[in-house]
């Protein structure tokens, strides 16, 4: 509803209405369920704007605590893209959740249904390797290495 400029068509499915918004919308056909919105609502300014910009209703100020908690955020990711090698956190289904540089040359996205497991999406010659690290890791709650792997990145 608030994404639709006034006079906009709005064309629903076999199982949807408009709900408790059938006040906002002429109807154009009901059979096909196509509506008209009616009036220019817009969604409050304080729901439009991302979470680190949050402006206090009563003084119009960022909150400080909001603004501080953006600012380190990204200095801390922009100092670990700089320092780490390319990276990727796993959670314990070992489902990316975040990298860090360019990991293309480890990670690919390979043909079907796409999955965010990281042994699903290493080259071949690093699969194995990796899913070795990782299980010993966790099995031993130290950090492991691997050194001569062959891989098929250049250099």
């Amino acid at each position: 509803h608030f994404g639709l400029k006034t006079g906009g068509t709005l064309i629903l499915g076999p199982s949807e209405n408009t709900g408790d918004l059938s006040s906002e919308f002429e109807t154009i056909d009901q059979h096909w369920k196509i509506f008209k919105k009616t009036r220019d609502v817009k969604m409050p300014a304080d729901l439009r704007m991302p979470l680190s910009n949050r402006i206090n209703s009563t003084t119009g100020l960022r909150t400080p605590i909001q603004h501080l908690d953006t600012s380190i955020h990204e200095v801390f990711e922009q100092l670990l893209e700089k320092t780490l090698p390319p990276s990727v956190v796993v959670n314990d289904q070992l489902d990316i959740v975040h990298t860090f540089g360019d990991t293309s040359q480890f990670i690919r996205l390979r043909k079907g249904v796409p999955s965010l497991k990281l042994t699903d999406m290493l080259t071949d010659n690093l699969r194995t390797a990796v899913a070795e690290a990782i299980f010993r890791s966790s099995r031993e709650n130290q950090a492991v290495s691997f050194s001569q792997i062959d891989s098929e990145r250049e250099g």
